[in-house]
């Protein structure tokens, strides 16, 4: 105890304190799966130096693989991983990252041409409890394919609502101005793989998106025109922080199945307030 009376110290029990925050000028400071400096210690995680310093589920996958690939002996060089160069690639100059002509706009003309500036991009990510049997229904949309070929099965029982809101967006190759835009959506952690003499053996791990819900037509037909994202145009309100309901997402959609129902506006997602505890209340 002489220790710790003679220094400042703090338990980190709430989460927003244990978790490792992306805060400006630190990642410099982060350590890469194979650089602890003990030779049986391999780093994971997506606080690791992973080229994609964000702290989601998919810098976390990314932390993991290259902590595999630094427990099998591989390097960048010889196992590339997609997405470890991100980071990277956002600071070279525009005209080294890509060798392809200038976009091309459809029709419409509402869709923004890639790439993009974002400002103050702002990412939150809720796992919820889903029903296992209903998610492989979802993903079976993906099962075209003869599963000798090619399979894709549902992992776990959570699908990850994440909420994403930007309020700078900007083509940077017609910048012509900016717009805001809101985005929820729904995803599914899958495993995707091939049937091998009848077992099913995977080989790479995705996020599908069967759901995504923005609030302005120029985020739809961008999604849609230049990606290929199944954006849906939906109506969203934000609550003050002491208000009881702090979000609500509305889309049109039909009450029910018939001829004679019609396409009305449906509250889809509400997320209300409920008593909560922090600090050591928590932890009882």
């Amino acid at each position: 105890m002489a220790r710790f009376d003679a220094q400042f110290w703090g338990a980190n029990i709430d989460p927003s304190e244990r978790y490792v925050l992306s805060a400006a000028g630190s990642t410099r400071h982060r350590l890469a799966a194979g650089d602890s400096q003990f030779a049986n210690l391999v780093l994971a995680g997506d606080w690791v130096d992973n080229g994609f310093p964000v702290g989601c589920v998919e810098s976390a996958t990314l932390g993991g693989l290259q902590a595999a690939r630094a427990i099998t002996g591989g390097t960048a060089s010889s196992h590339p991983i997609f997405g470890e160069r991100i980071a990277e690639a956002a600071a070279l100059p525009m005209q080294s990252r890509s060798r392809l002509p200038r976009y091309v706009p459809g029709l419409t003309d509402l869709e923004l041409p890639p790439p993009y500036t974002f400002k103050k991009l702002s990412i939150r990510s809720f796992p919820v409890l889903g029903d296992a049997v209903l998610m492989q229904r979802v993903v079976d949309r993906l099962n075209i394919a003869p599963p000798e070929v090619c399979e894709v099965r549902a992992v776990g029982n959570l699908v990850y609502m994440q909420l994403a809101q930007y309020p700078y967006l900007q083509s940077q190759s017609d910048p012509e101005g900016y717009f805001t835009e809101n985005e929820l959506s729904f995803n599914i952690l899958a495993a995707v793989g091939k049937r091998v003499k009848g077992q099913f053996v995977a080989d790479s791990l995705a996020y599908y998106f069967p759901f995504i819900y923005v609030d302005n037509d120029w985020a739809v037909a961008t999604g849609r025109e230049v990606f290929g994202y199944p954006k849906i145009c939906s109506e969203m309100q934000f609550g003050a922080p002491d208000d009881d309901t702090l979000f609500k997402l509305s889309t049109l959609a039909l009450p029910s199945r018939g001829s004679d129902s019609q396409a009305r506006l449906v509250d889809l997602v509400t997320i209300q307030r409920i008593d909560s505890k922090t600090g050591f209340d928590a932890l009882l």
